[in-house]
């Protein structure tokens, strides 16, 4: 998860620079990730299949409440961002950064929030649509409110190159 003193400085920084910051929302992050091991559980109560009761189902993707499910989620959001050209921040592994020529976009991922930011709104857009095609999600527009901070971006607000 984003360290809270990354947030603040990726807040200060749009500040600064005059950019605007989206927010998108993951549904079922978790049930998203792929498990690289074989998990089997027993069948829930009320759906036993009769002459089959001692039966176990195997997994094929992870579920909530299943210890192996944020570090799958986490893999597979990984991996998909490095597909898509962005690199781990060093200092915080939740921090992907697009730096190509004069086009910076970054991306902060706290679990199932993802904030998205930078100097090219076409680009920007561009990984917003690759996103919601690949994972099911709410697109929130632009950020008011993330992990109890007020954010107040006004409409006049404009990118700069």
């Amino acid at each position: 998860m984003a360290k809270i003193p990354t947030i603040r400085i990726i807040l200060a920084l749009l500040v600064a620079q005059g950019w605007k910051v989206f927010q998108l929302d993951i549904k079922s992050a978790f049930l998203n990730g792929d498990l690289d091991v074989e998990i089997f559980m027993n069948q829930l109560e009320g759906f036993i299949m009769e002459g089959k009761e001692s039966f176990v189902c195997k997994l094929k993707k992870s579920l909530y409440g299943l210890k192996q499910a944020p570090r799958a989620w986490y893999k597979k959001i990984l991996g998909y961002f490095a597909d898509i050209g962005f690199s781990k921040c060093f200092f915080d592994s939740d921090l992907y950064v697009f730096n190509q020529e004069k086009a910076m976009v970054l991306i902060l991922f706290y679990v199932d929030d993802l904030l998205i930011t930078g100097n090219n709104h076409e680009i920007i857009q561009e990984c917003i649509s690759k996103l919601k095609a690949t994972f099911e999600m709410i697109d929130l527009g632009l950020l008011h409110y993330y992990l109890g901070m007020q954010v107040y971006q006004y409409k006049d607000c404009t990118y700069q190159s």
